[in-house]
């Protein structure tokens, strides 16, 4: 397994040509090429020198992220990470910038242009809504407290982002970013993969340059997972130390809103702006002389050095080979900023209370939700839970077409907060989250900070599914605990991000700023913070090119048509058919055609969806050198799961470039596809098969290595070529010209 980094200027052009389920949207016809971005990577500090020299306003700013949301976020790739844009904003930054002009500027944030999420309440044209279509239309009395201490900071707010409906405490099975009211968000480094939740648009739009910085809330995960999955950094805040009024609740005992940035630097300014004590978040009374109004102090490249930092493996690491590797690197690199690791130092008490803090939070949610409705939304036709879950039995088309509403009908089950179930699971919460848990390691090691990976790399969308279980998630033991969380990227795993983990106890969040900073590198032009293990601890693809560059393959057709067949129609030979019939079985959603056209020239392979074990044998170009050892496939791609077998047959480059990512389109999981010799052999055996008979072992026994098999997860399709021609690998790449024609199909 290697790695391939991925920076935010390169993300797009990539995601463009992305999979996704195709409930999300045809590929875009033809490729999308995003325009250049002037504030791409663009930093708090260098948007305010650009607004003190002149040469930007809060206006122009704002402008600016507006068309980039149109351009990247409604059109092109269209993430869907901002449910609406703000129509006070321009007016909004106008009045800044004559305030500007007339006294300066009011702190690093004046002008600034910042997203918050769809659960934060505005008083303004935004709506707020947690996504769902019950609360359209309704506005609250005032802004959320967060909201209005960013704008007596001076920030401008530029929009609502995107998020798992209801902070992704309706259902069970839910997908991450999902909403009735703005669709799947998609996740900018691959748009098949999730952006995680629930504050997933606030993590997209970072990463892909829609603001200078977002606003997200987590109950547990729900900051440093969407961070982690977009490489951005995320702060969890200690509870208490951020007001949470105005944001609509799951759970008071864990509830809290938090920045996230793409640098440190940005994180601690944006925390800085929203802590205070408020008298209409009792929580908020414990911060007092704890908190800070100024996070940027702890901004010290050397403050890792004698810092003790425990090593969280047991539950936290192990899950992943290529997550490991990376967090082998990153320990590296803190030894060599002098930090005193203790390794390991586990949290005997993690994976204990799941079942109690999923008590709590049934009990609070029901609770807590019924008074935001009655303070924050006294105009909404919904005025309970109970209201709720009527109105989407009423509009299952709109609110409940991929998943049900499971956890809404539990939680409206729980009585009140006197109830015995629920004070002996928030007391167990309390005991094995916090004094036998986070403390207990702490304390026994004398540490400053515990450390893992966030979490894996982003799992494939599954809206059929739900949000795949893979383990790993470092959330969990700081959520239900209360205490800080701080995530900074870490690297990339075939070009998907995952990030690294500081939790702390209470009122720590300037330590953990301090050892995220000195683990962190700027970007490319001096901005962001990239973790140096990120390049450490990734393995080098192998072959010509640059390093880290996957060889580049050759190819000499032009025309191809690629039948995409329904498995429990295989059989059929929907190829071998009349043009009429052939079309009347696409219609009929027994295949579906796609047209591939002239892919003449030298066709760049994404990593992400293939990897040629072998060059062919023979050549069909000359002065093409041959390729170099090849790094091995991952063990896990011969694994057999559930669900039906995804089978492909392809010795072209191009046609593997875009069939794998067609394949990810129609059936919502990767498809990784071997180039093989002879593609004749293979035809017969996959076509004359129906189901369930054992067409597919002949194949593999027939062609051995030289066919992969790809079993994912509800894999409901197989993919046949109709024709192939060889391959070979070149020493650069130029644009192929070619591109999918035509793309679709129904999920499931």
């Amino acid at each position: 397994m290697s790695a391939r980094p991925m920076d935010r200027r390169r993300f797009l052009e990539s995601a463009a040509i992305g999979g996704a389920a195709t409930a999300l949207g045809r590929l875009p016809l033809p490729r999308w090429v995003p325009a250049p971005f002037e504030l791409e990577e663009a930093t708090i500090a260098t948007l305010q020198a650009a607004m003190q020299s002149g040469k930007h306003t809060a206006r122009s700013l704002s402008l600016a992220y507006l068309e980039r949301i149109d351009a990247v976020d409604k059109q092109g790739p269209a993430l869907r990470a901002v449910l609406q844009v703000n129509a006070d904003a321009l007016a909004s930054a106008e009045a800044l910038d004559a305030e500007r002009r007339a006294k300066g500027p009011r702190g690093p944030l004046h002008g600034i242009p910042i997203l918050v999420k769809d659960n934060v309440a505005t008083r303004d044209r935004l709506q707020t809504t947690a996504g769902s279509l019950a609360l359209i239309g309704t506005t609250p009395p005032r802004d959320a407290s967060v909201v209005e201490r960013l704008r007596a900071a001076g920030a401008v707010i530029l929009a609502k982002t995107n998020l798992s409906e209801w902070a992704n405490f309706r259902s069970t099975h839910s997908s991450s970013g999902w909403s009735g009211r703005g669709g799947q968000c998609r996740n900018p480094y691959a748009l098949d993969r999730t952006p995680s939740g629930s504050s997933s648009g606030s993590g997209v739009a970072i990463a892909a340059n829609l603001a200078a910085a977002a606003i997200g809330t987590e109950t547990d995960g729900s900051i440093v997972s969407p961070a982690t999955c977009c490489s951005i950094v995320g702060i969890k805040p200690t509870l208490g130390l951020v007001s949470r009024a105005g944001i609509i609740p799951i759970a008071h005992s864990q509830d809290t809103a938090g920045p996230m940035t793409r640098t440190v630097t940005d994180a601690a300014l944006v925390l800085g702006a929203l802590t205070g004590v408020d008298p209409r978040d009792d929580a908020t009374a414990a911060s007092g002389g704890h908190g800070q109004r100024d996070y940027t102090g702890f901004l010290d490249p050397g403050g890792l050095k004698g810092g003790r930092l425990g090593v969280c493996r047991a539950r936290f690491m192990g899950y992943n080979a290529a997550t490991d590797a990376l967090m082998g690197g990153a320990l590296e690199t803190l030894k060599r900023a002098g930090a005193v690791l203790v390794d390991p130092a586990d949290i005997a008490t993690a994976g204990q209370f799941d079942d109690s803090e999923f008590t709590v939070l049934l009990y609070e949610f029901k609770s807590d939700l019924n008074r935001y409705l009655a303070e924050w939304a006294p105009g909404a036709t919904t005025k309970t839970l109970e209201d709720l879950i009527a109105f989407n039995d009423r509009h299952k088309e709109q609110e409940l077409p991929y998943f049900g509403q499971e956890i809404f009908v539990q939680a409206q089950a729980k009585g009140p907060l006197t109830d015995q179930p629920y004070l002996q699971a928030l007391d167990k919460d309390h005991l094995l989250a916090r004094i036998q848990g986070i403390d207990a390691v702490m304390a026994e090691h004398q540490l400053d900070a515990l450390i893992a990976p966030t979490g894996g790399p982003p799992a494939l969308i599954d809206l059929v599914n739900g949000d795949p279980s893979g383990g790993g998630s470092f959330s969990t033991p700081a959520a239900v605990a209360g205490y800080p969380h701080v995530t900074v990227p870490m690297g990339y795993v075939w070009g998907l991000p995952v990030g690294l983990s500081f939790v702390g106890r209470p009122w720590s969040e300037g330590p953990l700023i301090q050892g995220a900073t000195g683990t962190a590198l700027p970007r490319d032009g001096g901005a962001g913070a990239r973790l140096s293990a990120g390049r450490a601890g990734r393995r080098e693809a192998l072959g010509p090119g640059r390093p880290g560059q996957p060889p580049q393959l050759g190819v000499a057709k032009t025309a191809y048509e690629v039948i995409v067949h329904h498995a429990h129609r295989l059989h059929e030979r929907v190829a071998d058919r009349g043009a009429d019939e052939a079309e009347s079985a696409l219609a009929q959603g027994g295949a579906h055609r796609v047209g591939l056209a002239a892919a003449g020239g030298q066709v760049a392979q994404r990593a992400a969806s293939v990897l040629p074990r072998r060059a062919a044998d023979e050549v069909p170009q000359e002065g093409v050198k041959r390729a170099g050892p090849r790094p091995e496939l991952e063990e896990r791609s011969r694994v057999r799961h559930r669900g039906v077998h995804l089978l492909a047959v392809a010795n072209d480059p191009w046609i593997a470039e875009q069939l794998g990512d067609l394949a990810a389109i129609i059936a919502g999981h990767p498809l990784r596809i071997e180039p093989v010799k002879h593609l004749e052999e293979a035809r017969p055996l996959v076509q004359d098969h129906p189901p369930r008979q054992p067409g597919l072992k002949a194949v593999e026994d027939q062609l051995g290595e030289q066919v992969l098999v790809v079993v994912e997860r509800h894999a409901p399709f197989r993919v046949m070529i109709s024709d192939h021609q060889g391959i070979a690998v070149a020493p650069a790449p130029r644009h192929h010209g070619g591109r999918i024609l035509h793309a679709g199909a129904s999920p499931g």
